[in-house]
């Protein structure tokens, strides 16, 4: 998704939390693109003290917002909780993306046309909303269970793609190498390439706005059918709320 803006000559601003394993995309990007518009700024969308300084920051060297692309999709084989003691899951690809969005709503507005994509994966069809226990306190902890509820929340599907969206939390794993040996191999004849998995993020991000049906779902570059949840109007009103109150978000 970067390199190909960068190509287009967007202003490109890399959000991300690791500096030591941004640069390189970075100068990758740029030795591709011939691009000089391209930016590092560090966000930690597990923390909401990172993610107003990175507001902070983004706002004192520019004074719009034209697409903002939420694209956090982070997988904890273990349950452990992000710095404001949310389950780190919910926290980081539901909370995060929500508390970011928020703070520069007024940058997206004064802006417009402007848009935001937000990443979502299959797995949202198995995810379910348990508002007594969405930390995953009570029950049983399951890593993809969590990841699916997580992702009910978003609206763009990229199909399934290869990156290593679990690297960090399969690391010191002794079942790591069984993926390695066994599962990687069919995940490279199964699933798409990160160039191809972008083109629905792009096709949303860059396809003119009267094209575009908003608050779809989109697969493949199309708006498909999704989780009967992810319509209904009394269940996200419901989060909305929630998530304002988790995030102590006074205004709305």
């Amino acid at each position: 998704t970067a390199l190909r803006l960068a190509e287009l000559g967007a202003r490109l601003i890399l959000a991300c939390r690791d500096p030591v394993r941004t640069e390189p995309a970075i100068k990758e990007i740029k030795d591709k693109t011939g691009s000089s518009t391209v930016e590092f700024i560090k966000l930690d969308l597990g923390s909401k003290k990172s993610i107003r300084e990175f507001v902070d920051i983004f706002k004192s060297k520019y004074d719009r917002l034209d697409i903002l692309v939420n694209n956090a999709g982070l997988v904890t084989v273990d349950r452990t909780l992000t710095s404001d003691g949310f389950e780190t899951q919910f926290g980081v690809n539901h909370l995060g993306h929500f508390y970011l969005t928020h703070l520069l709503k007024d940058y997206l507005i004064k802006s417009a046309p402007s848009r935001i994509v937000t990443v979502a994966s299959d797995a949202h069809h198995w995810g379910v909303l348990d508002f007594d226990d969405l930390m995953t306190e009570k029950k049983k902890y399951s890593s993809m269970k969590c990841y699916g509820n997580t992702k009910l929340a978003n609206s763009l599907h990229p199909g399934a793609v290869k990156t290593d969206i679990m690297s960090s939390s399969l690391k010191g794993k002794w079942y790591k190498w069984i993926l390695e040996i066994i599962a990687y191999p069919i995940f490279a004849i199964l699933f798409k390439d990160a160039e191809r998995g972008a083109q629905t993020t792009l096709y949303c991000a860059l396809i003119e706005h009267e094209k575009l049906e908003s608050g779809k779902y989109y697969v493949n570059c199309r708006p498909t059918k999704t989780n009967k949840n992810a319509t209904d109007p009394a269940l996200w009103k419901r989060l909305w709320d929630e998530s304002l109150r988790l995030l102590e978000i006074k205004d709305q």
